[in-house]
């Protein structure tokens, strides 16, 4: 467990060709559950986009 700050901080400096730092503010251990709308949106965005 970390803080937001310090996640995206580590996000920064990952190098990678595809990258998502997603925030489920409403959200503890489960968003594919918590937050279903904006966890499905991330996939479909994610996976669907050029479909």
């Amino acid at each position: 467990m970390t803080t937001a700050n310090a996640a995206r901080d580590y996000f920064d400096v990952l190098d990678a060709p595809i990258k998502d730092f997603i925030v489920f503010n409403e959200s503890a251990h489960y968003p594919q559950f918590e937050e279903k709308e904006k966890f499905v949106h991330w996939l479909q965005e994610l996976f669907l986009k050029d479909a």
